[in-house]
């Protein structure tokens, strides 16, 4: 193989350019011929650098290791036009007069002999592809204005932020190193650049809530939610760099001991079986407590009136960074019912001393509360009365223990509210 340079005449303009085409050379019967492989296009690359190219992208072809690699930019050009070369040559027609081979033909191979030369990943990718065209992302894009184009890069960004978590240079990176992305049949773009990946990553920020209560709505309608209970947490991340321009980026409490680091803050909201519901972005030494109400207001404006929060005794879950007094009246005061770690510090005492309060409302169990642990609404408490096994609860990680410790004592509070251990008040706790 190698390299031929091709000078090219404008008619219109009569200014004249060069660009550069891979030819390989072949024998026949009526003498040497020569065809060309790829079209290179512009090349800035001394006589040297292009014939170390074409050595290096012969190699790649078949398989053969270099005794010393050339430099970065011969190695990755060659990388790029060995695997399109490859791509062309399997999607290439017969030859006209070639004749259609009419019975199959075998070979015998030795597997010990085989060998793998750019090798990529391809089973987590497809598993993505099949996921995203179910959910019917690109339809949702498209009816927010996004062009074909804008829709396969916007593929290739969220699959790669699923499979490949990182940032936008990192995924093109993977992309086109270790991803088998590109050759899966619906994705293209062998030669999606890093700036086109920003700029999709940008459109679809100015998108996020009209793209959220979509495949909220798509999920719900597919899977049949039930959205009756609604997990909300935080945390947050720090910035490597010194990130001076961002009205996010501030100094606060890492959750990941990086105090000297500006942070920012990750809200999300899910619902039992884990389907996200709307996420938020705030300041890093935003106050926790004060985010809920906003997400409760969020989501009862997002969602289809038949489901919005509120409606249905929906249960909000709660950890005791967020369950303020203040807080847990909002809640009520909105209608819903809640689950929460009380803030107040209690101490432990052995499973044999375990107590339960409770009040009453009506003549019915209204809450009740076992160690830090509030339990507020009539359909939660029926829940755990008929199945305190196997009810489950998604997040609640340090509450779901203490629950799953005082079961035994929870099963008999209900079948024996006149246990010695039971202590009524009248009063919601």
């Amino acid at each position: 193989m190698y390299i031929r340079r091709v000078r090219k005449t404008d008619k219109k303009t009569g200014k004249s350019y060069f660009y550069y085409q891979l030819i390989e050379a072949y024998r026949t019967p009526k003498g040497p011929r020569q065809r060309i492989l790829l079209n290179l296009g512009k090349l800035d690359l001394d006589d040297r650098e292009r014939k170390m190219l074409a050595n290096r992208i012969e190699q790649l072809m078949v398989g053969q290791l270099p005794l010393r690699l050339p430099p970065d930019h011969i190695e990755k050009l060659a990388r790029r036009f060995a695997s399109q070369l490859r791509r062309e040559m399997l999607e290439e027609k017969p030859q006209e007069g070639e004749e259609e081979r009419k019975s199959p033909h075998w070979e015998t191979v030795d597997v010990n002999s085989v060998t793998g030369s750019e090798v990529r990943s391809i089973g987590g990718e497809v598993i993505a592809t099949w996921a995203y065209n179910l959910l019917g992302i690109t339809e949702i894009l498209e009816g927010l204005g996004f062009s074909q184009k804008e829709c396969e890069r916007a593929k290739v960004l969220i699959i790669g932020r699923l499979l490949h978590p990182g940032s936008e240079r990192e995924i093109h990176d993977w992309l086109h190193r270790v991803s088998g992305l590109d050759e899966a049949r619906g994705l293209g773009e062998s030669r999606l650049s890093l700036s086109s990946l920003y700029r999709i990553s940008d459109k679809l920020v100015d998108h996020k809530e009209a793209i959220e209560d979509a495949l909220a709505d798509r999920e719900r309608k597919r899977f049949g939610l039930g959205e009756r209970l609604i997990l909300y947490d935080l945390t947050n991340t720090y910035f490597e760099g010194v990130e001076t321009q961002s009205s996010y980026a501030r100094h606060g409490r890492s959750k990941e001991k990086r105090h000297d680091r500006p942070l920012v803050t990750l809200a999300l909201v899910i619902d039992e079986d884990g389907f996200p519901k709307a996420s938020r972005l705030f300041p890093g030494n935003v106050s926790e407590p004060s985010t809920l109400e906003e997400i409760l207001e969020a989501l009862r404006d997002h969602l289809p009136r038949e489901l919005r929060l509120g409606q249905r005794g929906q249960t909000v879950i709660i950890d005791a960074g967020i369950a303020t007094e203040e807080n847990l009246k909002v809640i009520r005061a909105k209608g819903f019912d809640y689950v929460c770690v009380d803030r107040r510090m209690i101490k432990e005492k052995p499973e044999e001393e375990a107590e339960v309060e409770y009040s009453t409302k009506g003549g019915s169990v209204k809450d009740f509360k076992i160690y830090g642990l509030t339990w507020c609404g009539h359909e939660v408490i029926e829940a755990f009365r008929a199945s305190w096994s196997s009810w489950r609860v998604v997040g609640i990680t340090p509450s779901i223990e203490m629950v799953m410790r005082y079961r035994e004592h929870i099963r008999d509070f209900f079948e024996d509210p006149k246990m010695k251990r039971a202590t009524r008040v009248e009063a919601p706790i």
